[in-house]
């Protein structure tokens, strides 16, 4: 317990022996220590600062950028989901396809900068210069020889076998399509049964009976309606076909092969297969480039690749040729039947060709499932049906 009065006596006598322990000599020392340290200790302003980005190329301090703005901001999309610069070079020198996935390679090839903006990067290039990421990328790809030729060959041995199935299906889908139509007994006897009604309704309006008519006409038979707004041309076609021709309700399966022919032209194949042939034949030329610069192992691989392909492309060829022969076949059967046609044998004169026969068939469908059931045929077939079910 501290007695009254006595902290503050204690308080005089503590502070006075502070004042003799501190020497005039010790504030000096310590105020030159001081001193030394203040200067010494960097206020904020002097530590390194996190270099900002600019577009502008004169700031010593900031990454340099030539490249537009928009293209700069499209190449930093790109480049933020492609592994790093030096991984990609030694990727495509390589050819190495393990290191690229196709997504990859496609992106490059997208992104790849033209003969114009790798010269203004490579003209304003120093030792000393820092370059913003798009740039880097610009010049990285600018210091591969071939760089986009490799990049090509790579989305080739990735794609080839792919896009020559393509060709190869559509060219058999055609052929298909165009026997299938050549041989359809179900085409002939609508073909037959339509220009027997169509003279017979124009008969007083034409001078002569008709002969041929274009295959053309055949769709719009289900939007011709009769006069009571009941049933269309097609339905009363087919109800005279019942009794004389029934085979002419197997024309939808008769030609089901259509649908599958309809994505494709003889235009778009011969385009899709000459592109092939030219990436084929820049592979090759890629291979005996000396400024290449590729391995002995890498120049062996992609020479048997090349040779593959090439025997692939025939066969493709071969094939797409077929068809075309297939179609001009078709035609001249067609010019000896009673469905002349002034077509020409072309990749669109085939294309309506398919299509219009295809409606026809699913109009055919469509009317045997509305106004035709099962319970409309002959018993004998209706059992025997239920009795093979």
């Amino acid at each position: 317990v501290i007695r009254e009065g006595a902290w503050g006596e204690r308080k005089e006598v503590l502070w006075e022996r502070l004042e003799d322990l501190v020497r005039d000599e010790d504030l000096t020392d310590i105020e030159q220590s001081f001193a030394l340290q203040a200067s010494a200790t960097p206020d904020a302003s002097s530590y390194p600062q996190p270099m900002p980005r600019s577009s502008t190329p004169s700031d010593e301090f900031q990454a340099l950028r030539v490249l537009a703005v928009d293209r700069s901001q499209s190449l930093h999309v790109a480049l933020s989901m492609l592994p790093d610069i030096e991984y990609l070079s030694e990727a495509i020198s390589s050819l190495d396809l393990a290191k690229l996935p196709s997504d990859d390679v496609h992106s490059l090839l997208e992104n790849f900068p033209s003969d114009t903006e790798m010269s203004m990067v490579l003209s304003r290039d120093t030792p000393d210069t820092l370059w913003d990421a798009p740039e880097r990328f610009v010049l990285a790809l600018a210091a591969i020889s071939q760089c986009q030729d490799k990049l090509r060959a790579m989305d080739l041995r990735r794609s080839f076998g792919e896009r020559v199935r393509h060709i190869e299906k559509g060219a058999t889908s055609l052929r298909v399509a165009c026997q299938d139509i050549q041989g359809s007994e179900s085409l002939r006897a609508l073909c037959s049964a339509t220009l027997s009604v169509g003279n017979f309704l124009n008969c007083r309006t034409l001078t002569h009976q008709s002969r041929a008519f274009s295959l053309h006409v055949l769709p719009t038979l289900a939007t011709t309606l009769d006069t009571q707004g009941r049933h269309s041309l097609l339905h009363h076609i087919l109800s005279l076909c019942k009794a004389e021709a029934p085979h002419v309700f197997r024309l939808p399966l008769e030609l089901s092969s259509l649908k599958d022919a309809l994505p494709f032209t003889f235009e778009s194949l011969s385009s899709d297969l000459m592109a092939l042939v030219n990436e084929v034949r820049d592979a090759a030329v890629l291979c005996t480039r000396r400024e290449s610069n590729l391995s002995s192992k890498v120049t062996r691989m992609l020479s048997l690749f090349v040779e593959s392909c090439q025997d692939r492309l025939d066969e493709a060829a071969a094939q797409l040729s077929a068809a075309q022969a297939g179609f001009e076949a078709l035609m001249l059967y067609i010019g000896s039947h009673e469905a002349e046609l002034t077509l020409q044998s072309s990749s669109s004169s085939c294309q309506r060709l398919i299509d219009s026969l295809n409606k026809v068939a699913i109009d055919i469908q469509t009317e045997i499932v509305t106004n035709f059931k099962p319970s409309n045929i002959p018993a004998t077939t209706a059992m025997r049906k239920m009795s093979i079910g």
